[in-house]
């Protein structure tokens, strides 16, 4: 085979990959409010499907969190169920939709750098990162760039809550959404 033959194998195989992850859906997530203290639906957020396939969410919502014990912050894991039963994502449809976690940690309001996994049937895994309760969306870079900050140098960026009444205040001041 010649030279040209292998070229116009590999831009075909190349074209191929591209319409492929085209094709795939890929969703969008904001989340909107995070009460763990409520026994049903504690978890709203809005979700988009932004591609013209149509999917559907996995009803397990995992979120990875640092909160504070004595001997430092440690890394802990929950997990949300989505309550709703049409999680039917529909090509540029925005949906809002609510999840109740599995347990309630206690100092859950106090967690630092929140990473939720979002998991369509078909497509791309979302995650959305944010720093604290005042559920403030951060992008890959910013995320990084406090967390390394945050785990080895022991520094947080100022204004998360620092007591309950804190953390009431700055969820009253975010307004409904």
């Amino acid at each position: 085979m010649n030279s040209e033959g292998v070229l116009l194998k590999a831009v075909d195989l190349l074209i191929q990959v591209l319409r492929a992850l085209r094709g795939r859906p890929s969703v969008y997530v904001r989340i909107l409010d995070d009460e763990i203290e409520q026994e049903e639906g504690g978890l709203r957020f809005e979700i988009e499907n932004r591609r013209w396939t149509v999917t559907s969410l996995d009803p397990r919502i995992v979120v990875k969190y640092h909160t504070y014990h004595a001997n430092g912050y440690r890394r802990e894991l929950n997990s949300y169920y989505v309550r709703e039963v049409d999680r039917r994502l529909e090509p540029f449809q925005p949906k809002i939709l609510t999840a109740s976690a599995d347990k309630r940690p206690r100092e859950y309001w106090l967690s630092w750098y929140r990473t939720y996994k979002f998991r369509p049937t078909s497509g791309l895994t979302t995650r959305v990162r944010v720093r604290h309760a005042g559920l403030d969306p951060l992008t890959l870079l910013q995320f990084v760039r406090e967390y390394i900050r945050f785990r080895y140098l022991g520094k947080a960026v100022a204004g998360g809550p620092e007591t309950l009444d804190d953390y009431k205040r700055m969820k009253r001041s975010r307004g409904p959404h």
